[in-house]
């Protein structure tokens, strides 16, 4: 009696397409084109764990039982594959998905070798993108409709020090007093200067231009709780005009930490920030799932051009990613099929002690 378990791979991952289903095992890096509906029983019956005889019981005969291991689609509990995958598992990380975005290989559109000249790969990305162009045209970015509320672009803006650097220290308490409706201005343009330069990219003739991922994705949403001369509100950020576009409402800060797990330091005045993601423009140019992470870094990026700004102007910070998605896009007024929040930050005058 062979007691020995074996259960479903973790990182055997199916799905349904052109009316079959499809697999991709992660271990080894390949995509199996076609499965017998056998296979699939079997996957689902090892799910808990079973042992060799159970198995066949079942009605499953060695052969498929040896294919099935060979193709690492159900794995023996003892397995070091199976075992170091419950270090993940069993804290509630999803190996799975991190494996999807960052560990299969993927290849990209153009193949760079030593022998690759400059000329080539341009020429190369050109072809690339007129045939994107062919199937459907790149995005453009759109901005909501509601009442607009210009905001002032600073006089001599200038790059940032390496004491703000060095100076920034994250606040979680915050004083009532209104931000200045300069300083907020300042904070949001200067903030935003890259997604200006980037949409210039998108607007040039050359097709290689659009290659240029350059926080293509980015969109801005506000939420003021106290600055001078603008209303309490929620909105969405026009940085190409530079102004605001009221999108909604909130009745309190319960309505904004309820969007990060409850953390309710964000309150006092000043503003939230919720920098989210548009979908379409960044997966129009990159069509594999690697991208994601290069997107999180650049989500990450962004983040610090807010904070050396607000810096500057002497104000406090303070971000997470802790965000329930489905609540921010309900306050935000956005689908999530296309749009969706990844960072949140918090904007104001810190207060020197609880008592402040």
């Amino acid at each position: 009696m062979n007691t020995k378990k074996i259960i479903t791979s973790p990182f055997f991952i199916f799905e349904f397409s052109n009316d079959s289903i499809r697999a991709s095992d992660l271990i080894n890096n390949q995509r199996l084109k076609f499965l017998h509906p056998y296979i699939t029983k079997l996957c689902v019956f090892c799910l808990d764990g079973k042992t060799n005889d159970e198995c066949l019981d079942e009605g499953f005969t060695e052969d498929v039982l040896k294919l099935a291991l060979n193709h690492n689609i159900i794995l023996h509990v003892d397995n070091p594959v199976y075992e170091s995958s419950r270090l993940w598992e069993d804290r509630n990380w999803l190996r799975a998905a991190y494996l999807t975005f960052s560990q299969l290989d993927l290849k990209y559109k153009e193949t760079v070798s030593k022998k690759t000249t400059q000329t080539a790969l341009i020429n190369h990305r050109k072809e690339i993108i007129e045939e994107y162009k062919e199937q459907s045209l790149y995005p453009t970015l759109k901005f909501r409709e509601g009442e607009r509320f210009p905001l002032l672009k600073p006089t001599n803006s200038k790059r940032q020090e390496i004491n703000t650097l060095k100076n920034r220290r994250s606040v979680r308490n915050f004083k009532e007093s209104p931000v200045s409706f300069r300083d907020f201005s300042y904070i949001l343009y200067e903030a935003s200067n890259q997604l200006r330069l980037g949409e210039l990219d998108k607007n040039s003739v050359n097709p290689i231009e659009i290659f240029n991922s350059y926080f293509c994705w980015g969109q801005i949403y506000i939420i003021v709780q106290n600055v001078e001369g603008i209303e309490k509100a929620v909105y969405q950020y026009d940085f190409k005009e530079h102004s605001l576009i009221k999108v909604g409402a909130y009745s309190d800060d319960k309505d904004i930490y309820s969007c990060i797990q409850n953390q309710k330091w964000i309150s006092g005045g000043g503003f939230c920030v919720f920098i989210c993601a548009f979908w379409e423009r960044y997966y129009w140019v990159y069509r594999h799932s690697r991208a994601y992470i290069n997107l999180l870094i650049q989500v990450g990026e962004f983040g610090q051009e807010f904070f050396q700004s607000a810096t500057r102007l002497g104000l406090g910070g303070w971000g997470t990613p802790a965000i329930s998605e489905s609540l921010a896009s309900e306050l935000l007024g956005i689908d999530s099929k296309r749009e969706e929040a990844l960072y949140f930050l918090k904007f104001g005058i810190g207060k020197a002690s609880d008592s402040e």
